[in-house]
């Protein structure tokens, strides 16, 4: 009998600019975004990578007044054995979430996917982040890897715990 694979999709990797205009709009989006994109990658299996005020190369031909009051995160995503989404329908969702008529370009920010010529340029990094069972998560240093559980679910059980004595 035949091995059933769990991820039929050929391995993908994309990028995802996360441009703020305004350091205000920075400040006020910045955690929602990425707390947003880091849930899709835990749902969907992905690793990913973040590089908060990510200095890309031609930001040096860029107005210096221009780059203070503007900034970008990049968010480097790619599937692996456990994935469950194709590149097409991951892309799907999030042009669904950020290319709406309601989307958060309109606040000051806008949600791109970096151009595929481009990706050998801004390779996946070596420090990432791989989303086992919830509310465990995979943490890769270079070679070594770790297993930890989200700081959420640690603060959830604690309160609990104290809610329990209390009564």
């Amino acid at each position: 009998m035949a091995k059933k694979v769990l991820n039929q999709n050929k391995p993908w990797r994309v990028n995802i600019t996360v441009n703020y205009y305004g350091l205000i709009n920075a400040n006020r989006y910045r955690k929602d975004i990425l707390d947003l994109l880091k849930h899709l990658a835990s749902i969907y299996k992905l690793d990913y990578a973040i590089s908060i005020k990510h200095q890309f190369t031609y930001d040096n031909d860029l107005n210096e007044e221009f780059i203070e009051k503007n900034t970008t995160d990049l968010f480097y995503i790619r599937s692996n054995d456990s994935s469950r989404i194709s590149k097409k329908k991951f892309r799907s969702v999030i042009d669904s979430i950020f290319g709406t008529p309601y989307s958060p370009y309109l606040m000051g920010v806008e949600v791109l996917f970096q151009l595929y010529k481009v990706l050998n340029e801004y390779s996946f990094p070596i420090n990432f982040y791989r989303p086992l069972n919830y509310p465990y998560i995979e943490i890769h240093e270079g070679l070594e890897k770790k297993i930890y559980i989200y700081t959420e679910e640690v603060i959830n059980v604690i309160a609990n715990k104290d809610d329990e004595y209390l009564k």
